[in-house]
């Protein structure tokens, strides 16, 4: 069986993914498939300030999915050269090296290592070319 979630802004995503350890309590679940990420936390209509605290909260909650045993795949279109920049606006992160775009076996993927809440975050995402 297939279940299926959609967000159409960055708060319904980041709401989703808080709720995923509870829905996966209640049906079995192998694998999370995460789409628009971070492409909704750059939309026009929602604050940069709003949409960098749910974007922060929604970094957590796909880390907080680490000890599940729950395979987990982001995708996203948002692999251009300008996407690092303005996810490190988002995070208020300033250096380069902690949200870069690289190339990795074939795959353009967007790495993020960021501090926030005396935590670290670190996680990677892309698309095959």
């Amino acid at each position: 069986m297939i279940r299926v979630a959609r967000a159409f802004t960055c708060f319904q995503l980041t709401e989703l993914l808080v709720r995923v350890p509870r829905l996966v309590e209640k049906f079995t679940a192998d694998a999370l498939v995460v789409t628009a990420l971070p492409n909704l936390y750059f939309d026009e209509g929602v604050r940069e300030r709003d949409a960098g605290v749910t974007f922060r909260h929604a970094l957590d909650a796909l880390q907080s999915l680490l000890p599940l045993s729950l395979g987990v795949a982001v995708f996203s279109d948002a692999t251009s050269f300008e996407t690092p920049r303005r996810v490190r606006a988002l995070l208020g992160v300033r250096k380069k090296k902690d949200v870069r775009a690289a190339n990795r076996a074939g795959h353009r993927a967007l790495a993020i290592r960021a501090r926030w809440r005396k935590r670290q975050a670190a996680l990677d995402w892309g698309e095959e070319l």
